[in-house]
């Protein structure tokens, strides 16, 4: 007889999911409590030694016996795995503290991501009772909520996430920056989102996008002026004259000014930001 198994990306992935590290505990887990429930009761199993001939009615009779014990102990297993699950749970998540803030390529609305301790950052008010580790992580550092039981998740929706300057300088010479300056000259005018959260120097502090300062100025052009973006030529209406009159001399010459728009040398839009992608900020609650 030949057996043809067919394997393809989509099954490798799966199994790839099915093994994780949280199935595998689990897995672990219910095998250990099977076999204790299985050598707590007294089974007469076939017993097979190497090199020696097994009959197929031997391997049923394993397997009905095996069928038979699971049949007769499937609610004290299903008690034994569910009062654990919960401790096998904690144990896979128990290297992530909460308030870690991760990126998440998924739909928010997952009922996996509660289930498993995580919450999306879109800066509702959530019960300082209900998710009390959270709580103790952040306190009211991005909102304090009804400033009595609730308090506010992080706002990420839009945003890029920034280190906290605490005392951090350039410490980078260059023509531009003042080495002891700090990397966040504006820290200081850092908001709160939300009424009751952090201001300044602080974790939870929001601030509005912005460029530094580009200023200049020139005059009108007379005679031929060019065009060179991002400056555009503009013809005044009317000529301009020149000399004066009382000493004889005076004649029009054409006069031009120019505008500046950036939009013909470089991409332009609403706000000031990097090339970038969607994703959801996730915040792990317990």
């Amino acid at each position: 007889m030949k057996i043809e198994i067919n394997i393809d990306d989509k099954l490798i992935e799966r199994v790839r999911r099915f093994f994780s590290r949280r199935n595998v505990i689990v897995m672990f887990a219910i095998i250990f409590m099977t076999s204790m429930a299985l050598f707590a009761a007294d089974l007469r199993l076939n017993i097979f030694k190497p090199k020696t001939v097994i009959l197929s009615s031997e391997i049923n009779d394993n397997f009905e016996t095996l069928h038979k014990l699971i049949d007769d102990n499937f609610e004290t297993i299903n008690k034994l795995v569910g009062d654990n699950f919960s401790l096998l749970s904690s144990l896979c998540n128990s290297n992530t503290p909460p308030g870690t803030i991760i990126a998440y390529a998924g739909q928010p609305s997952s009922q996996w991501l509660q289930t498993n301790g995580w919450l999306v950052c879109d800066g509702r008010e959530v019960s300082r009772q209900e998710y009390q580790e959270l709580f103790n992580a952040i306190r009211t550092s991005w909102g304090a909520g009804n400033s009595s039981t609730t308090f506010n998740l992080p706002d990420l929706r839009g945003r890029f996430l920034r280190g906290v300057n605490g005392e951090a300088r350039n410490n980078i010479p260059n023509v531009f920056d003042d080495p002891n300056a700090y990397v966040d000259p504006d820290y200081g005018d850092r908001k709160r989102l939300y009424p009751g959260g952090n201001e300044g120097n602080s974790v939870g502090s929001y601030q509005g996008d912005a460029i530094r300062n580009i200023k200049g100025e020139f005059d009108g052009t007379l005679g031929t002026a060019y065009n060179a973006p991002p400056f555009q030529r503009q013809f005044s209406t009317g000529n301009l004259e020149i000399g004066h009159p009382d000493y004889g001399y005076y004649d029009y010459v054409d006069y031009y000014c120019h505008s500046f728009d950036a939009s013909s040398v470089v991409p332009t839009a609403s706000d000031n930001r990097p090339k970038n992608a969607y994703v959801n900020y996730l915040i792990k609650v317990k």
